[in-house]
């Protein structure tokens, strides 16, 4: 299974568990080369439990000002489980 969240963020399964990634960039010391992959970070046994954290982990990961964008950010999240669309973020 794969979900993208948005353009920075995605979940995975595998046979015993779900992750939620992230999307990273790194440049090689050696060769100056960047290599961009998925990284896992958090992971969860059910999907119930990863759809009842997830809008707390994207509060927690955003760069919310005030309750105004903290209620936009969890309405958004919720948005996104109900209809099973992903929304393109800024990081």
């Amino acid at each position: 299974m794969l979900i993208q969240l948005n353009d920075t963020r995605r979940i995975v399964s595998d046979d015993h568990q779900y992750m939620v990634q992230k999307y990273k960039t790194s440049i090689s010391k050696k060769t100056q080369e960047e290599t961009s992959y998925w990284e896992s970070y958090l992971y969860f046994g059910t999907i119930n439990l990863l759809l009842k954290c997830l809008p707390d982990v994207m509060l927690r990961e955003s760069d919310a000002q005030g309750w105004a964008s903290c209620n936009e950010i969890l309405k958004s999240t919720y948005r996104m489980i109900e209809t099973g669309t992903g929304e393109k973020s800024d990081g």
